[in-house]
C-alpha cells in the first residue's frame, strides 16, 4: 500500500467528512470506492480523524418548537446566575460568556429575567431557530480567505434572504423517541446494540432514518487540526442577507454552527490561535458592518458552558 503524503491524508479526511455530511450512514467501503482508496486506508484515517476531533460524529438535533425561546443577557454576576438559576423552572439551557452578553439562556416557559438578581439588560431575545452547520468547502485558511474576499467583491449581486425558522413538532411514537435519544451523540452507533434492550424492528429503524431530516438537522462538523486546537467566538448580529452570510462562512475551513434568536443570527466560529488570522476574521466582520450587510453586532466568548450543539435539550 502506497504511503500517503500529509496533503493526501488531509484531503482524504476532508473527503470522508464531505461524504458523511451528505449521508451520515455511508459505509467506509462505499467511501473507499467513491474516493478510489483502499478500504483499510479509509477506515484507518476515518478512525484517526474521529479520535483527533477532525471529524465529529453526526448528531441529530431537533428543529425548534414554537415554545422554545432564547435570550442573550447581561448580569452583574454571571456566575451567581449560573449557580443559582440553572434549575429555574422552564430554563432548558444556561451558559456563561465573556463579552457583550454574559449569559445565554434558553427556555420554554414564560420567564421574566428582570426579576433575576443583578439584571442589567437584554441584548437579544426571541424564538429559537434551528441549529445547523453548512458543509465545509476549503481545508486551508489561505484558500478560505481568498474565496471570501472574492465573494465580498460581488456586493452588487447579493439578494435579501431569510433562513427558514418554521417550528416543527415531530409526531413520533415511543420507539421514535427511543431511537432519537440513542443516536443523539452519534448516528453511526450500532443499531444492533439498541435492539438488545428494546425490540425495535429494522423496518421501524429504516423508516425513522428516512424521515429524520423532516424533524431534525444533522450536525456533521470538520476541524482540520482538531476541535480543541482552535479558539472560539460566538458572533451575533442582524442582517437582511442571512443565506449570504451562511454561504460566506461556509468557506472557512472550520465548521460554523448557526442558530437564530429572534431577529438575531448567531454564528459560533472556531479560528486559529494566530493573531494574523484572527485579525483577518474581524476585518471581514468590520467590512460587513461598513457595507451595511450586518448591523447591531455583538460577540462573546463561551467560558463556562455546555456546547452550543446541545441547545435542543
Amino acid at each position: 500500500m502506497t504511503r500517503l503524503s500529509e496533503e493526501e491524508i488531509q484531503n482524504l479526511k476532508h473527503q470522508i467528512y464531505q461524504l458523511r455530511y451528505d449521508d451520515p450512514w455511508i459505509s467506509n467501503k462505499r467511501v473507499a470506492k467513491l474516493v478510489n482508496r483502499p478500504v483499510t486506508s479509509v477506515s484507518n484515517y476515518a478512525h484517526k480523524a474521529e479520535e483527533e476531533g477532525v471529524i465529529t460524529p453526526s448528531k441529530p438535533r431537533l428543529k425548534p418548537s414554537s415554545e422554545k425561546r432564547g435570550a442573550l443577557l447581561l448580569f452583574e454576576d454571571k456566575y451567581r446566575i449560573f449557580n443559582e438559576c440553572s434549575d429555574y423552572p422552564g430554563l432548558t439551557y444556561l451558559s456563561v460568556y465573556q463579552g457583550d452578553w454574559n449569559v445565554l439562556a434558553l427556555y420554554d416557559e414564560p420567564t421574566d429575567f428582570r426579576e433575576f438578581p443583578g439584571y442589567i439588560r437584554t441584548v437579544g431575545e426571541g424564538l429559537l431557530g434551528q441549529i445547523f452547520t453548512p458543509i465545509i468547502k476549503n481545508t486551508t485558511w489561505e484558500k478560505s480567505f481568498h474565496s471570501i474576499d472574492t465573494l465580498l467583491k460581488q456586493r452588487g449581486t447579493i439578494e435579501r434572504s431569510c433562513l427558514d425558522v418554521t417550528p416543527q413538532s415531530p409526531q413520533w411514537d415511543e420507539e421514535d423517541w427511543i431511537l432519537y435519544h440513542y443516536f443523539y451523540e452519534d448516528l453511526r452507533k450500532n443499531f444492533s446494540n439498541l435492539r438488545k434492550r428494546f425490540p425495535i424492528s429494522w423496518r421501524k429503524y429504516l423508516e425513522w432514518k428516512k424521515t429524520l431530516r423532516d424533524y431534525c438537522t444533522i450536525l456533521s462538523c470538520y476541524y482540520p487540526r482538531g476541535y480543541d486546537i482552535y479558539s472560539s467566538i460566538t458572533m451575533c448580529f442582524q442582517t437582511h442577507y442571512e443565506k449570504y452570510i451562511v454561504g460566506l462562512f461556509s468557506h472557512l475551513p472550520t465548521s460554523t454552527l448557526f442558530f437564530k434568536i429572534g431577529n438575531y443570527l448567531l454564528a459560533d466560529v472556531r479560528y486559529p490561535k494566530d493573531p494574523a488570522k484572527e485579525f483577518r476574521m474581524f476585518k471581514i466582520m468590520s467590512y460587513l458592518k461598513e457595507q451595511g450587510i450586518i448591523s447591531d453586532y455583538h460577540d462573546g466568548h463561551g467560558i463556562f458552558y455546555c456546547p452550543i450543539d446541545y441547545i435542543d435539550r
